[in-house]
């Protein structure tokens, strides 16, 4: 067991501190099995080490000496974007008969509308192709409508 603090008047909190880390199952230290399992996974790390820094230099060095060389051309090319696809029969946004037979080719407009207690009633959410419902601050919640098809008259 340890000695106690060479300072026999330090305060008692402090010599109890003292006790408890001196205590002897510390003394004990790692047992024989304990031993053999960390010197095996010491060596486990060590080989593992060894194996990734043999693969890291030999992925950069050239084999008997010999120098394989590439070339690089750079040609000049155009890149144009495809132009989506829309039939001209049904929305893009529903996939419903265009009104009139043929969808507009416009972007979609997204218009965002209060949904508190002093915004309703809200008007032309039926007009809209598509209505999302989001969480907004202190439990209220907006909605988005997205027009693309419709047009109002």
């Amino acid at each position: 067991m340890r000695d106690e603090p060479a300072d026999s008047s330090a305060p008692p909190n402090l010599r109890a501190r003292w006790q408890q880390i001196s205590s002897p199952a510390l003394d004990r230290g790692l047992g024989r099995g304990q031993r053999i399992g960390l010197v095996a996974g010491v060596a486990v790390v060590i080989v593992l080490v060894g194996v990734v820094l043999a693969a890291v230099m030999s992925s950069g060095s050239t084999k008997g000496g010999t120098h394989s060389s590439t070339s690089t051309t750079l040609k000049t090319t155009t890149t144009t974007r495809p132009r989506a696809v829309v039939s001209s029969k049904v929305c893009p946004l529903t996939d419903l008969p265009a009104p009139g037979g043929k969808a507009p080719q416009r972007p979609a407009l997204a218009v965002k509308i209060g949904n508190d207690f002093s915004s309703r009633p809200q008007s032309g959410l039926d007009q809209a192709d598509i209505v999302y419902e989001e969480m907004a601050e202190g439990g209220i919640t907006r909605y988005m409508a997205v027009f693309q098809c419709r047009t109002h008259r």
